[in-house]
């Protein structure tokens, strides 16, 4: 099981996981530094992944990259990165339309994940909160807003700063599931009782 966090910046894309044993995995695409062979390598070991509205975002972005590995062969790394940025743009602006829905559903994810926020119910109306807004809320050490503009072209110097930033959302994450593992516990049972994916059931639709 890992908790887990990705960055998309026009230029830089990073990929951060961190196991129970807080056993931290680091993916980065950059000029220079392209390990996008090595992080859907891991992905494809079907690894369980938690996240924060990963369902919507974090996943789409990396079943998008599974879905166009081989066009991405072809890519320089730029290209590459320009590709995930740009779909990851389309992303959000459909986010943003009433009744859109997002091109991957979770039964087709190549992992088995759950999205602490729609666990939480997090993501309704009345409860509508982003995970800065819970790690506020948690008291949480180090409460960071990203550093850098996603439209904004880094360089090597800022990268540390950014995986920082990255590293800080994946461990709040995590503490957040700790603070609520009995909720995941109880979907696991149903999940095996019925036969159908509720990890990431909300309580109304438990």
């Amino acid at each position: 099981m890992n908790f887990w966090d990705i960055e998309t910046l026009i230029n830089f894309f990073s990929a951060i996981f961190i196991n129970e044993k807080l056993e931290e995995k680091i993916f980065i695409i950059f000029k220079g530094h392209d390990q996008r062979k090595e992080l859907l390598s891991f992905i494809k070991t079907k690894v369980p992944l938690i996240g924060f509205n990963s369902h919507k975002f974090d996943h789409q972005v990396i079943e998008y990259m599974l879905q166009n590995e081989r066009k991405h062969d072809f890519l320089s790394t730029e290209e590459v990165i320009s590709d995930i940025y740009n779909f990851v743009q389309k992303l959000i602006s459909n986010q943003n339309k009433e009744n859109s829905l997002p091109p991957y559903f979770i039964g087709k994810f190549t992992n088995p994940s759950v999205d602490i926020m729609k666990t939480l119910h997090l993501d309704g109306k009345a409860k509508m909160s982003s995970l800065k807004w819970c790690e506020f809320s948690m008291d949480w050490e180090n409460l960071q807003d990203m550093p850098i503009h996603h439209s904004t072209y880094i360089n090597e110097s800022q990268i540390k700063e950014i995986l920082d930033y990255n590293r800080n959302d994946v461990l709040a994450t995590k503490e957040l599931f700790d603070r609520h593992r009995g909720h995941v516990g109880l979907r696991k049972e149903l999940t095996k009782t019925f036969g159908i994916d509720l990890l990431s059931a909300s309580e109304p639709r438990i």
